[in-house]
């Protein structure tokens, strides 16, 4: 198993057949503590036959890009790397959520974090469980630590309260649920996936463990643009947060994993059985940012005016 991590152009068979393994992996997960992508490539069987991932080289060119902008992020730790990503849907999103928490997490002892969603469901049974895929497909991951329903905790009984990821769904009525998560002088990370959904005040709360210095500050929030208002909208050109985040805009139609054909089918179904407008909003959730209030109710209640 070990001769999928690169050890600076070699592989660990490479080495003296004397060594322990274990010394070996630690020594690797410190080279790739700042470099998420170094890591995913080592930790996960890409194109080994008879694996999940036996006809995938690596993560989507776009998630690539991202782990790229947080590695240069992590050079300085002055500043929170703070990434937003609008997108429509099949673009890999949860996959890449899930790859960016297990790096963070393992490759930094102590580290914090918290990972919501717009709905309880969505962090069960979408987010949460697509952490766990890539939890079981990692070859080590249950060498070290234990994947819970609701956390992703160290193995060490003396660092299960201060080296942890906790999954805990927002309540507008319980803001504080976010409040206190500082973690100074070593790693946070922040997740909000499908964030447009989020209300305002989990935002709020949530900036608080964003004032640490000498920390390193992630802050990770995606999912399909569906309103024309809010915190998440706010993050990109134009709102008034935009200055503290970096952006992407991803239209699902330019991922290679996106299913053309399928899409096709939609559009021609719809055309025909609605005269075209199930149609164009199918179309719209493809593309970008709303940049101006609904015109008609239908919109409004569908969140779906775009640019």
């Amino acid at each position: 198993m070990l001769d999928r991590i690169s050890w600076h152009g070699s592989s660990v068979s490479e080495r003296s057949p004397s060594s322990n393994w274990q010394e070996q992996l630690l020594e690797w997960l410190a080279e790739v503590r700042d470099d998420p992508l170094a890591f995913v490539m080592g930790a996960f069987p890409w194109g080994e036959v008879g694996t999940q991932l036996e006809a995938y080289s690596g993560p989507m060119p776009w998630a690539r890009d991202l782990m790229e902008r947080i590695r240069l992020g992590l050079l300085s730790a002055d500043e929170a790397i703070q990434e937003a990503i609008a997108s429509g849907h099949g673009i890999a999103k949860s996959t890449t959520v899930a790859q960016i928490t297990l790096w963070a997490f393992m490759t930094f002892p102590d580290c914090r974090g918290v990972i919501t969603a717009n709905t309880e469901t969505q962090l069960k049974t979408k987010t949460w469980a697509e952490l766990g895929k890539w939890f079981n497909l990692c070859w080590f991951s249950r060498e070290f630590f234990t994947l819970n329903a609701t956390s992703l905790v160290s193995k060490d009984p003396e660092r299960e309260r201060t080296w942890r990821i906790d999954m805990i769904p927002w309540s507008k009525t319980n803001p504080q649920a976010f409040a206190g998560l500082h973690n100074k002088g070593k790693r946070m990370l922040m997740i909000f996936d499908e964030a447009s959904e989020i209300e305002d005040i989990i935002w709020e709360t949530a900036e608080g463990a964003f004032s640490d210095r000498d920390t390193q500050l992630i802050w990770l929030v995606c999912g399909n643009p569906t309103r024309n208002t809010g915190r998440f909208r706010e993050c990109f050109d134009g709102g008034q947060h935009h200055s503290f985040w970096h952006t992407t805009q991803i239209d699902s139609r330019t991922v290679p994993i996106y299913n053309q054909k399928r899409a096709e089918r939609r559009r021609r179904t719809d055309t025909a059985s609605n005269g075209g407008r199930r149609c164009a909003l199918r179309a719209q959730q493809l593309r970008y940012l709303p940049t101006q209030r609904p015109r008609c109710p239908h919109h409004r209640e569908k969140g779906l005016q775009w640019n």
